[in-house]
């Protein structure tokens, strides 16, 4: 043992040594990033944590846009040891380091593409000398002489796209991409490569997207920059395949290159000297590089080669689909631009001329504003600031930015580009080709190639799309839809939409997100089937709309309240919304007071309301206290033993006193494990209802009896039901062997009845309520009672272990009025925690176990003049939302506060501002029931044992369900107060 340790600490004392050493060295880079902005940093890691686990593109632009905006260029960020300084928001710092000298060279990363010698990644001194001569091949001159392959290779294109007219929505990426290679090919090589005319080049495109994509996933990967470890690896041999399909083209092309450098003629210097030197193409210059330059050998041909075919032909190609989108998403947009392309060429059967080209001014206008949005290039990196950083210029962010771009930046307007507000914006805001003395070589190229292909496309097609800008990442991932099946269901919506008109006209005057046709706001869930991800979903969206908000699920219309405390006030005690959604009855076990309709409801609920008479209560007080006791026992065993889950004891303790108080059964779970499975079947039963929720296919119950998700279902159903079977057999037994009602009850002075002895009154008087009936009122006592109830007392000995200074005001106060923790707890004195209760009513506001109540509209109701909630719909009430409202319950909303319980704050809220029981006529039948029992517990617990936790309110996962949960479990250590025996 001593051995290992001194091992460990000569390697801590090494690694501290050479971190030190390191930071000295570096102190430069330290001091310049300490006066920048940023993300808080971790040692070593830096900032690499914020993208652990988010290594596709997806999620880093979530990434971009959830940190970009919270802090001003420039940004310090380290990746590991590695300071990268990040522009994205102001366009001068943009213009100096595009600009300076001292930034030419590109980041070390640009290596992966395995080209480092083309004009894309080459060092800055080989970069200068070949560009100058490269740069000829892209002259006015030139560009010229490419029009004629650009218009041949469109009309291929325009004949290719014809058979797909009529068929419906087709992604025709893979059409451009071959169209613009092809164009590519026989302008920078003099090579008729005709990919258009066959499928050969399938495999050479999908290995180009391969490459670019294993390039992206390694930068991402920190851990992968060594070459040694990246050879290693399964992306390498993929990559390596690719790029050997990649290379085998480029190889071919080059023997043609030098084969025309053996045989051409090069200029002469006498030519040289005069200003009209002739045109050459990319592969010409190339020779002509070659033959005077022998230090440019076949890796660097093979380099620029490479270079020119990837980023010239994948940029374009990409910018022509993201702009053929953005036409089929705005057709008054590709009005403009078919009329402009209209009256400069009009005959589809002749090519584009350069100036005609040249004249599709707002065309041009179209094809920035697609790569604004758009770029092709995101980031741009670039070598360095301070020196021994790099520098990552956001495009994406900049050519986003609202202080640039006005406060609809994310929107598609042609009109950003309108002469006279390009001539108000600096020249350094729009960056889609870079910018400074190494901007892209091929812009005019672009450009020219894009208006033709563009012309040719919409003086022959209209284009048209289902996608919305808002959707566009969501629905990328299911672009092909069957056109037979977007006709009928157009048809059924026209059908739908007339029979439901009303509801359309009341829906229109509502708040809310973007609606799709046919799925409605569906959308915004898919891939979102989670407890956790529905709470994101909320988050993110319910701040941005106030109430009502109509919401769309598929056909069914729901109308969301969620912070308007008189608008919850009208709905819940309304005559014509005490029916609860039809998505209740999925719940199969709790069809009793919980889902039961209107007209059950209201004779049974008044029998049952003398089940929670303050004279029952009182008789339950003395279960309460017996099976606490057992509980405080139980936990005597974890004092001292580090933190545990105590969900379960607790959920046994209160499953106990329900059957105890509500049927007069002592069930001891609490004494042995038999309750284990039960319990574990009724958590597994309540995800799975959510779970069919959130799937509307799988609302028919005959569709949902073939998953397994029913199956499984099925299984939790049997068990839980044995148990209230087995209850209901001896409670009729019990029935049975008790007398009528004695004739003193009809003078009003009947005993008080348990919730058991009520149900058997009630089915005595009415021959309608079946075994069946009573079967569900039990299960209903029994699931919603106890879970409820445990649910929140886990809740509330978490935010006690959180804040210790609350927990000790309880205490305090509970050792006021009942100090002897060997007594019982009496109802007076449970009446007397005054501050208990209010911080047994902050956990509750916070984490509500009911967070949302659904409720159906049977007829007309007016919420005020504005809105009425129409017949028909159904009414999504969010408790969660208006219990952290900062309109009512201040800034601070999300901190754990028990004072906003204090009587003159609750005098001066509304009182539908808080709603942990629901409210009106419709309430829980349980509430004094549920306060007295929690208040019973907490000082039985309290004034035995100390609790705490690591966990903190920020660790704090929350699972939006039917209950809501804190996922990370009821999780405390426990202190005893004192070493006497309880």
């Amino acid at each position: 043992m001593p051995v290992q340790l001194m091992l460990v600490y000569i390697t801590v004392c090494l690694a501290l040594t050479i971190w030190l050493c390191l930071r000295w060295k570096r102190r430069k880079l330290y001091a310049a990033a300490a006066t920048m902005d940023g993300p808080p940093c971790l040692p070593f890691l830096g900032h690499a944590y914020l993208i652990f686990g988010k290594r596709t593109g997806e999620y880093i632009i979530q990434v971009f846009d959830r940190y970009a905006p919270k802090y001003k260029s420039p940004i310090a960020i380290w990746m590991g040891p590695k300071l990268i300084v990040a522009f994205k928001d102001n366009p001068d710092y943009f213009q100096t380091v595009m600009n300076s000298p001292h930034l030419l060279n590109k980041m070390d990363q640009y290596n992966f593409f395995r080209a480092e010698n083309g004009l894309l990644t080459a060092p800055e001194n080989v970069w200068k000398t070949e560009r100058k001569l490269l740069n000829r091949s892209f002259s006015p001159l030139m560009l010229s002489s490419f029009v004629d392959k650009f218009n041949e290779k469109d009309f291929t294109l325009v004949e290719n796209l014809r058979k797909f007219v009529g068929k419906g929505e087709v992604n025709v990426q893979i059409y451009i991409a071959k169209c613009t290679i092809d164009a590519l090919f026989g302008n920078a090589f003099g090579k008729d490569l005709n990919t258009q005319g066959h499928d050969g080049a399938d495999e050479y495109l999908r290995c180009l997207d391969t490459f670019l994509s294993l390039v992206f996933k390694r930068v991402l990967h920190v851990e992968r920059y060594l070459e040694g470890i990246y050879r290693l690896t399964t992306d390498y041999q993929i990559e390596t395949n690719c790029v050997n399909i990649i290379r085998n083209m480029s190889l071919d092309l080059m023997k043609e290159v030098k084969e025309n450098s053996k045989d051409s003629r090069s200029v002469t210097e006498q030519e040289a000297a005069y200003e009209g030197k002739p045109a050459l193409n990319f592969a010409d210059s190339l020779s002509k590089l070659a033959k005077h330059n022998p230090s440019l050998t076949e890796d660097h041909i093979k380099d620029h080669i490479d270079t020119m075919i990837m980023a010239g032909h994948d940029t374009t190609a990409t910018t022509i689909s993201n702009m053929l989108l953005m036409l089929a998403m705005h057709p008054e947009v590709q009005e403009l631009v078919y009329q402009e392309v209209m009256s400069v060429c009009p005959d589809s059967s002749s090519p584009v001329t350069t100036e005609e080209a040249n004249s599709l001014v707002y065309t041009e206008m179209v094809c920035k504003e697609t790569m604004r949005l758009f770029p092709v290039a995101p980031v741009i990196d670039k070598h360095t600031i301070p020196a021994g950083c790099c520098v990552a210029l956001g495009i994406y962010q900049i050519h986003r930015d609202p202080s640039i771009w006005g406060p609809e930046a994310d929107k598609f307007n042609p009109d950003h580009f309108l002469p006279e507000r390009v001539a108000e914006r600096h020249p350094y805001a729009y960056l889609p080709f870079s910018g400074g003395p190494r901007n892209c070589i091929g812009i005019r190229y672009a450009w020219l190639s894009m208006k033709i292909m563009i012309a040719h496309l919409v003086r022959n097609y209209r284009f048209k799309t289902s996608l919305k800008m808002e959707d566009l990442v969501l629905k990328f991932a299911i672009l092909l839809l069957l056109y037979i099946i977007a006709a009928l269901a157009l048809a059924t919506l026209v059908c739908v939409r007339w029979k439901r008109r009303k509801l359309y006209a009341a829906a229109a005057t509502m708040d809310g997100p973007p609606c799709l046709p046919l799925v409605g706001h569906v959308y915004l869930i898919f891939g979102k089937r989670s407890g956790e991800d529905i709470l994101q979903v909320l988050d993110r969206y319910a701040p941005r709309y106030k109430s009502p908000i109509g919401i769309w699920m598929g056909p069914q219309l729901i109308v969301g309240i969620k912070d308007n405390p008189d608008y919850f006030q009208t709905v819940m005690n309304s005559p014509h919304m005490l029916n609860k959604m039809d998505q209740y009855n999925f719940f199969r076990i709790i069809n009793g007071l919980f889902a039961a309709p209107d007209h059950a409801w209201k004779s049974e609920r008044k029998l049952l309301n003398r089940s929670f008479s303050p004279m029952m209560l009182s008789s339950f007080v003395d279960t309460f206290n017996d099976k606490d006791f057992i509980m405080v026992e139980n936990l005597r065993k974890f004092v001292g033993n580090g933190e545990i889950d105590l969900h379960l004891y607790i959920a046994k303790c209160t499953i106990d006193s329900i059957f105890g108080t509500a049927f007069g059964k002592d069930l001891n779970t609490q004494g042995h494990d038999g309750a284990d499975e039960y319990l574990h079947c009724l958590d597994t039963f309540f995800s799975l209802v959510f779970k069919r929720m959130l799937h509307v296919e799988r609302y028919p119950e005959k569709i949902y009896r073939l998953t397994k998700d029913y199956e499984s279902e099925s299984h939790c159903v049997n068990i839980i039901r044995s148990m209230s079977l087995d209850l209901m057999k001896e409670l009729k037994e019990k029935s049975k062997q008790t007398k009528a009602t004695s004739k003193e009850e009809a003078f009003g002075s009947k005993p008080a009845l348990n919730f058991a002895e009520n149900l058997f009154e009630l089915a005595e008087h009415n021959p309608s309520l079946t075994d069946d009936h009573i079967k569900d009122h039990v299960d209903t006592m029994i699931v919603a009672g106890h879970d409820t109830t445990a649910t929140t007392m886990s809740n509330l000995l978490l935010m006690l272990a959180m804040h210790p200074e609350v927990q000790e005001m309880v205490y305090q106060e509970v050792m006021s009025v009942c100090p002897d923790k060997t007594k019982p707890v009496t109802m007076e004195d449970a009446n007397n925690l005054v501050y208990t209760e209010m911080v047994c009513k902050e956990t509750m506001r916070l984490f509500p176990v009911g967070p949302l109540i659904g409720r159906k509209c049977v007829a007309d109701v007016k919420l005020d003049d504005k809105h009425t909630i129409p017949a028909g719909c159904c009414v999504a009430l969010g408790i969660y939302q208006i219990h952290r409202d900062p309109s009512i319950w201040g800034p601070e909303s999300d901190k754990f506060n028990p004072d906003h319980f204090l009587p003159e704050k609750v005098a001066e809220r509304h009182p539908y501002a808080y709603l942990p029981f629901s409210g009106g006529p419709r309430n829980c039948i349980g509430i004094r029931y549920a306060w007295l029992s929690m208040k019973i517990l907490i000082a039985h617990l309290v004034r035995n044992y100390r609790f705490k936790t690591s966990l903190k309110m920020e660790d704090l996962a929350i699972k939006f369900a039917i209950i809501l949960r804190i996922t990370n479990g009821c999780l405390v250590s426990i202190e005893d107060r004192s070493c006497s025996p309880v």
